[in-house]
């Protein structure tokens, strides 16, 4: 609870500290589409394209919408990952000048994904074999953010944030119940701390950190 309690009082913080930031460019605009970059390298998660739409709803509130959809150019964890995400949140401005606009968002996260995975299995003592199964896997998530929305030009914007929510996964396999119990995910057998992270199933709610940047367009 420390950790959160700290990670709560920087999110706030860095809030504060990026009135300070500047741009030549006046940030305002009515409607923005953008693009998430980092997903399109996440080795961990599975790469993925978000696209998304921005806009303003008043003088104090804008609102956007992402959504994506993962293939399999990378699986370094995830064994050719598919399904998709979508990602509505609300922002209020807490400040703002002639070069840019901070704001405290609210973001649900809704994802479904399924993916391959290998493991080691002994279902019988002293028989090891690999192999490979699917997983199935449903995230809700609500997340408080902090962002920065600046501008690289008239048209182009650069927004930054970072947050912490509640996630609720729910996750099945098409392992037998003997299976799973002989799953070897030690280290002599390879296993990893992101592996553990891939792996487990039933139902798993946890802390969610999250961090980002987008690059936006305006319409106008």
């Amino acid at each position: 609870m420390k950790k959160i309690a700290l990670f709560i009082f920087l999110l706030f913080t860095f809030c504060t500290y990026a009135q300070k930031q500047n741009n030549t460019y006046n940030s305002d605009s009515k409607l923005n589409v953008f693009i998430a970059p980092l997903p399109l390298i996440d080795v961990f998660d599975g790469s993925s394209i978000r696209l998304g739409v921005d806009f303003k709803v008043n003088r104090k509130f804008r609102a956007a919408i992402e959504s994506g959809t993962y293939f399999s150019t990378i699986d370094a964890y995830k064994i050719n990952p598919r399904g998709f995400i979508i990602k509505p949140e609300i922002k209020f401005k807490v400040y703002e000048n002639d070069h840019s606009k901070q704001f405290i968002g609210i973001e649900y996260q809704y994802k479904e994904q399924s993916y391959d995975f290998k493991d080691s299995i002994s279902v019988v003592e002293g028989v090891n074999y690999e192999m490979q199964y699917k997983i199935n896997r449903k995230m809700n998530c609500i997340s408080l953010k902090c962002i920065s929305l600046q501008n690289l030009s008239e048209k182009i914007t650069f927004e930054y944030f970072f947050g912490i929510g509640i996630r609720f996964l729910r996750s099945k396999n098409n392992l037998s119940d003997e299976e799973n119990d002989g799953i070897l995910d030690d280290e002599i057998h390879g296993g990893t701390q992101a592996e553990y992270q891939i792996r487990p199933i039933g139902k798993i709610n946890t802390v969610n950190l999250i961090a980002g940047i987008r690059f936006g367009y305006k319409i106008f």
